[in-house]
């Protein structure tokens, strides 16, 4: 039962924008991902990929939740941007 009033109390990222007046910019870098790409999770409702849905809820201290989207829905996902160091890793220069 504490896990369904758990999962209730979460937020949507714009709520959680509204409410701790975060600036969009700071948030982006801080989840790995830039200011477009957040704008679009914003505004045009795109969906993140898992991995910056994961880093979104661990920077909003599950305040906005990874179940808050439908991450089946991969049509306009938004994957986090990638550093040189993951680009070299992967041989992706």
């Amino acid at each position: 039962m504490k896990k369904i009033q758990e999962t209730q109390s979460h937020m949507t990222l714009k709520q959680y924008f509204e409410k701790y007046g975060t600036m969009q910019k700071f948030f982006a870098k801080q989840v790995g991902t830039t200011y477009e790409a957040l704008s679009r999770i914003l505004i045009q409702g795109y969906i993140p990929s898992l991995k910056l849905a994961i880093a979104i809820e661990e920077f909003t201290e599950g305040k906005v939740s990874v179940y808050g989207w439908d991450l089946s829905k991969g049509a306009h996902s938004i994957k986090p941007k990638a550093t040189n160091e993951n680009e070299n890793k992967n041989g992706d220069n």
